[in-house]
């Protein structure tokens, strides 16, 4: 199943990587109830993505919502009053879309 969009993106990443892997790369949608390696790469990943948010938490001392929304912008801005910008870069995407909202909320 060929997904051209996705291909053309996913090798538009690669564009500054020395080695590219072209011959006998598949792409497909829904890939876990295709093929049993993609289901297991997925359950791993979520347990791990778990067990990182946990250790987020004790590390802040407070519970994280996972996702976006109001509730992960609120807990954003009390991130910023309490340990300052600089630790809520270190816990989010450097491009966080909510970056600007969270700011102002801590503000008031």
């Amino acid at each position: 199943m060929t997904n051209l969009p996705k291909k053309n993106t996913y090798y538009r990443y690669l564009t500054n990587e020395r080695e590219i892997v072209k011959q006998d790369v598949y792409f497909a949608t829904k890939a876990e109830g295709l093929h049993l390696a993609v289901a297991a790469a997925s359950i791993i990943a979520r347990y791990k993505f778990v067990q990182i948010f946990a250790e987020m938490e004790q590390e802040l001392g407070m519970p994280l919502t996972k996702g976006a929304g109001a509730k992960v912008d609120q807990e954003a801005a009390q991130i910023i009053q309490l340990y300052g910008l600089d630790t809520l870069k270190q816990y989010t995407k450097e491009h966080f879309a909510n970056t600007d909202k969270a700011i102002r909320i801590a503000q008031r």
